[in-house]
């Protein structure tokens, strides 16, 4: 039986993680460019916000932040059936509509205007049509590609903002360093951090609502960031360390942290403050099996580092942290 998705009550931010059938490395450079053009769109669609991203040849991350959701009204949802759809499309369904006021056949379009809002503001509509017009057009494109591109559910982990959600981002665009395929994380332009360094602005734009504070400035965010990243200074260790203190069972400094593999990032449930992380028991017990009798108990990820908390709530013993192997 499937387990029922934690979703925040109202607007919340999420790490969504989907992999390729099979695990298989079926994504080429063309393929990401695409992929992120089609993420901009549907995302432009459902009304969420793409924070920061990495698209990888065998899986990508995302991480999105759900706006609390208003009732669009009519031309609001035209619009955003232009985004995806064409502005073609767009017309004949403003045609239509017209005709059903002609027709007065109100609760026929209230009902269409209703089936098209409850595609937006979810994660599970966005993540249904991204992977699946992503597949459509992977099969068009790919000859001899038969059945679906990719591997089961998407999965997907609450964060809480502020320092966690940092955290998240800096995990999620440190992909590609902890895979060998760049020293440095700029250098990967399918990551949100790799176009924003190469002056995407809809990139630097998500990376600037990471942190919250417009105030602060875009170039001295995205330098706080890049220190965060790099990993120099405070907190850094080199690799012969890191793997010392994991094979010890301790706790690494955030910044060492994040060079490593973190199964609780996309299967812990949740990410954030101990408080945080305490809380989902009673606000969740639909999530939890009926064995479960008590409120979950956070399970800290590293020491508090520059005023970052880091905990998860499911308890991943095997294999919950480890030094990637290149």
């Amino acid at each position: 039986m499937r387990r029922k998705r934690i979703k925040a009550d109202g607007g919340g931010y999420y790490h969504l993680v989907s992999r390729c059938a099979l695990k298989q490395f079926l994504l080429e450079d063309q393929d990401k460019q695409v992929f992120v053009g089609m993420l901009r769109r549907i995302a432009a669609f459902s009304g969420i916000d793409v924070l920061t991203y990495c698209v990888m040849s065998n899986h990508f991350h995302l991480l999105v932040h759900v706006p609390v959701q208003e009732q669009l009204n009519e031309e609001s949802l035209l619009s955003r059936v232009a985004i995806l759809y064409g502005k073609q499309r767009a017309n004949d369904m403003r045609v239509r509509w017209h005709e059903y006021r002609k027709a007065n056949l109100q609760s026929v379009l209230e009902q269409e205007k209703a089936q098209l809002q409850k595609r937006m503001g979810d994660i599970s509509p966005f993540m249904q049509i991204l992977k699946q017009r992503f597949c459509v057009w992977y099969r068009a494109h790919h000859e001899g590609h038969e059945g679906t591109l990719w591997q089961g559910r998407f999965g997907s982990t609450l964060v809480e903002g502020g320092g966690s959600l940092t955290a998240v981002a800096a995990y999620i665009d440190l992909n590609p360093v902890r895979a060998g395929l760049v020293g440095d994380p700029k250098d990967y332009l399918y990551s949100g951090y790799g176009a924003a360094t190469a002056g995407d602005k809809n990139a630097q734009e998500g990376l600037v609502k990471v942190y919250g504070e417009v105030t602060k400035g875009k170039s001295k965010i995205l330098a706080a960031y890049r220190s965060l990243l790099y990993a120099k200074g405070a907190g850094s260790m080199d690799s012969a360390e890191v793997q010392k203190v994991l094979a010890k069972g301790g706790k690494l400094p955030l910044p060492s942290l994040l060079r490593c593999r973190i199964r609780a990032m996309s299967s812990g449930l949740a990410i954030g403050s101990r408080q945080f992380t305490d809380a989902i028991f009673p606000q969740h017990r639909y999530a939890f099996s009926e064995r479960r009798l008590h409120a979950a108990q956070g399970k800290s990820l590293c020491p508090d580092w520059d005023g970052i908390q880091l905990c998860a709530v499911r308890h991943l013993r095997k294999n919950a942290i480890t030094w990637p192997s290149k």
